[in-house]
């Protein structure tokens, strides 16, 4: 019996931002990485990431460049905010992650449709969305897991359109609006797992 093994495989019918992980389903693999169109990654650091990933299971693992903060007004609203300058590390983007296949299976299963359905008509937060529910699935209320030493290929197409459409208002939304949705859950916590690679 001859095996035939695809590196690429077209996963059928239409699906929104708000269900990019839902092609969980068709994966066989532990774990699961997710790239953007505009992002490029070498086989050394798939591993990397693989590596960490193993260590700190349940986690989204990313590079260090792919990490953002979330703080809290001190005006007493306690409204929370979008940050891509400050380093405390609550969010792991996931336009290149590798995370648990089931995580991404419990995106489908435990996120709010009203949550999709925001995050497919703005065409954002997936990512938050995502870190929301491994905070949750989390004892210690951390998401992410920083990996230094990764040579990642950026597209110029894509820094354009976060520019144009990612803008730290409508991410300051998302925060409050999950918050506001899933009271129950974890603001994610800053992380402080990280793996260096000399």
């Amino acid at each position: 019996m001859t095996r035939k093994f695809t590196k690429v495989r077209i996963i059928p019918g239409e699906r929104g931002i708000g269900e990019r992980f839902f092609a969980a389903d068709y994966v066989t693999t532990p774990f699961t990485l997710t790239l953007d169109d505009d992002r490029s990654l070498s086989c050394s650091g798939v591993h990397k990431l693989l590596l960490a990933a193993r260590q700190f299971p349940g986690r989204i693992v990313t590079s260090r460049g792919f990490r953002r903060s979330i703080y809290e007004c001190s005006s007493g609203s306690h409204a929370l905010y979008y940050d891509s300058d400050k380093n405390d590390n609550n969010i792991a983007l996931t336009s290149l992650a590798l995370m648990p296949t089931s995580l991404l299976k419990d995106y489908k299963n435990f996120m709010p449709r009203s949550v999709i359905d925001v995050v497919n008509r703005e065409r954002n937060c997936e990512d938050i969305a995502m870190n929301w529910l491994a905070a949750h699935l989390n004892d210690d209320k951390v998401s992410g897991v920083f990996v230094d030493g990764l040579e990642i290929c950026n597209g110029h197409e894509g820094r354009e359109s976060l520019k144009k459409r990612n803008s730290e208002g409508r991410r300051d939304a998302c925060l409050n609006f999950l918050r506001a949705i899933l009271p129950e859950w974890p603001v994610p916590r800053p992380s402080s797992l990280s793996v260096q690679w000399v």
